[in-house]
């Protein structure tokens, strides 16, 4: 029996980290261990006590994150579509597009009584994009305060349709082929350059490669002539007219020799500088021959005093002196400029009108001045 009790103060000793040796064998053996007791039961009490702490602070964290998630906060005004511009709808990204035509297609979907991260934005992005001048739309959510920002990506219009040279645009064209209505016309030039084209066909039927193909011949235009292309009159493809910022162009038919003849544009144009004002048009119709036609008004007798000439003489007519020779270094700049454009054919949209024929020119001269 004492071989037990020993053995079990040796186990009470061991579990409670008490050193027996340490431990009076006096009356003050009673005391100790009532110490010790009281230690633990303190020591259980703190321990209790921060476990207590941490459940009411969890309880108190959720109760206090479910009121934020519910909070007036999160969700949309239901009058945040009535008005623009407001704090709670940024618009960014829209040049063609009218801020109306945005508000209004979103208007067309009710907001949502809701937390502003659980409204599903694809239905608005998807009703913008049926714009015809919207390629991408995009919705993103933000808060304090609750608000939507829609960015808009537009598509690139390169060519704007007209029935004639003083009627409105009716129409614009991207390199895609998308018809961009005109509702949002005009556009901003600062922004998208366009080229300006006359024509009674149906546009809508036209594919990317016919309408890139007008945009690099007037791209053509321009760097040759160096000068503004004001429109491009297609209107009868077998005669077909471009009207620059001082003087228009006829180019004639839309064959395989259309490249070399707006090549000569660049040698033409600083020899009539001083004929612009007197000149109703450039005739580039023919291969190998340049003609200008006098305006109506200033009739002048031409009487050349033969029917050709070499391309380095001088022609003299009506006391004006037009050299003919060609500015080979002017036009080789350009032709570098212009080294990548690949579509030498320019395979423009057939035309529906019926075609006039060509009258053959009068006198077969490199330049010559043909009165009206």
């Amino acid at each position: 029996m004492e071989k037990d009790k020993k053995n079990k103060k040796r186990k009470y000793a061991k579990s409670n980290n008490i050193n027996l040796d340490e431990i009076p064998s006096s009356n003050l053996k009673m005391k100790y261990f009532k110490k010790k007791r009281a230690q633990k039961r303190l020591k259980n009490t703190i321990s209790k006590t921060h476990t207590f702490i941490k459940i009411v602070s969890i309880i108190f964290l959720l109760w206090l994150s479910s009121r934020l998630m519910i909070c007036h906060f999160w969700y949309l005004p239901q009058n945040t579509f009535e008005t623009y511009p407001n704090i709670h709808l940024r618009i960014i990204g829209n040049t063609i597009t009218p801020q109306d035509k945005i508000i209004a297609s979103l208007k067309t979907i009710p907001i949502e009584k809701r937390p502003i991260y659980l409204i599903n934005t694809v239905p608005y992005e998807e009703e913008i994009e049926k714009l015809s001048s919207v390629k991408k739309a995009f919705v993103r959510r933000y808060w304090l305060p609750a608000r939507f920002e829609v960015t808009i990506e537009e598509e690139i219009p390169i060519i704007t349709i007209s029935p004639n040279p003083n009627a409105p645009e009716i129409a614009a064209l991207t390199a895609e082929g998308k018809i961009i209505t005109k509702d949002y016309l005009p556009f901003n030039a600062s922004k998208y350059k366009t080229y300006k084209i006359l024509t009674y066909d149906d546009f809508s039927t036209w594919t990317s490669k016919e309408i890139l193909s007008l945009k690099i011949l007037a791209q053509r235009i321009e760097d040759f002539s160096q000068e503004k292309l004001l429109y491009l009159d297609i209107r009868n493809q077998n005669d077909v007219y471009a009207q620059l910022e001082t003087i228009k162009v006829r180019i004639g038919e839309l064959n395989s020799t259309l490249k070399q003849r707006i090549e000569r544009l660049s040698s033409i144009m600083p020899q009539i500088e001083n004929l612009k004002n007197s000149t109703d048009y450039v005739d580039l119709r023919w291969d190998n021959t340049t003609y200008l036609k006098k305006k109506s008004h200033n009739k002048i007798n031409t009487t050349p005093k033969e029917n050709s000439l070499n391309k380095n003489e001088i022609h003299e007519s009506n006391k004006v002196k037009i050299k003919t020779s060609n500015t080979q270094k002017t036009k080789e700049k350009i032709l570098k400029k212009n080294k990548s454009d690949t579509n030498p054919d320019f395979g423009v949209p057939k035309s529906s009108t019926n075609n006039n024929k060509q009258e053959p020119p009068p006198i077969e001269l490199n330049i010559e001045i043909v009165e009206p």
